[in-house]
């Protein structure tokens, strides 16, 4: 008899502890969401990063709150997500550069190649080459002159080496031939203020954050990188494959991630609700608003996984050829 009780217990037990996992998984999320941005306040991904937090009570029934953790190409942010509880109430939204390239360049606090597992991109950033007060010369020909003329005297601004802005910049001088003094400083907003200020010649700023700033004439576009854009006010400037230079180019996506070991049901929650919200008209048209987009949303894990994968080993190939690797 106390066989049978003891099985029928342990039968019990079992039963209970699948349905409290089952529920535990149907109940996420139970509380705020809390999404990490490794760079300052102001620059692209923060941006677009706020605009998809503003629909997380409908989409998820819980807010989401927004942190900027800034620092070391947004590897201090990354690490502490990276390390923290892996439980999808605490994710990174990064950049395709700071998620392959920095951690190539400076020793990150986790395993670059374990950490995360890809919740979602959520569409591309225009970056582009622009033009500030100080630069002598506007246009993607005089430019091209101008450096070739002045080896390693032109200052071009970027929100640090292991940003994707940096990396940009980096592939597409390269494959141009030319030579110029690249400026880092901590995020796009900081680039954009000294590319305004004078203190820069050029700088690979965002679409959301050249803007307002090409409309009202104080900055000019040279080229875009990511291929043509075929929305105002960006649709009449340049891309790098346009201007010959297609080995050059490299586009610039966002990622947001969780840390590895996220149980599997709360990722796919988590990427059908980041899909949905990507899909809302009212994000949609925050987006336009800002001069940003949503185009090129990535949900798909095994394209996600293979584009993260692909971009972190051609940005480390690219890194160890240029010799930028400061570990």
């Amino acid at each position: 008899m106390r066989r049978i009780f003891a099985s029928l217990f342990a039968a019990l037990a079992v039963a209970c502890a699948g349905s409290a996992a089952s529920y535990a998984q149907e109940a996420f999320p139970s509380k705020p969401i809390k999404i990490v941005v490794p760079f300052k306040a102001g620059g692209g991904m923060d941006v677009s990063t706020r605009f998809l937090a503003t629909a997380g009570e409908k989409y998820f029934g819980q807010p989401i709150v927004v942190e900027n953790k800034p620092g070391g190409s947004g590897l201090i942010g990354a690490g502490e997500v990276a390390n923290g509880t892996a439980d999808g109430y605490t994710l990174l939204a990064t950049t395709s550069g700071s998620y392959g390239a920095a951690p190539h360049i400076f020793k990150p606090p986790y395993d670059p190649e374990t950490a995360f597992v890809p919740v979602i991109s959520p569409g591309y950033t225009v970056m582009m080459l622009v033009a500030g007060p100080a630069a002598p010369v506007k246009d993607f020909k005089s430019f091209y002159d101008y450096v070739k003329a002045h080896p390693d005297t032109v200052t071009v601004g970027c929100a640090g080496f292991g940003d994707i802005s940096g990396m940009q910049l980096a592939k597409a001088f390269k494959a141009m031939g030319l030579k110029v003094k690249l400026i880092p400083f901590n995020g796009a907003a900081e680039t954009n203020a000294n590319v305004l200020g004078g203190h820069v010649m050029y700088g690979n700023i965002s679409d959301s954050t050249a803007k307002t700033h090409i409309e009202k004439g104080t900055i000019k576009p040279i080229f875009v990188f990511g291929g043509k854009v075929k929305r105002a006010p960006f649709d009449t400037i340049p891309s790098l494959e346009e201007l010959g230079y297609k080995n050059g180019d490299s586009a610039y996506y966002r990622v947001l991630a969780a840390p590895a070991k996220t149980p599997p049901a709360v990722v796919a929650k988590l990427r059908e609700g980041f899909l949905k919200i990507t899909e809302d008209p009212e994000v949609q048209t925050m987006f336009t608003k800002a001069g940003a987009s949503l185009e090129g949303v990535v949900a798909d894990p095994a394209v996600l996984k293979e584009k993260t994968e692909d971009d972190y080993a051609t940005y480390g190939k690219l890194i160890d050829e240029l010799g930028l690797a400061k570990k």
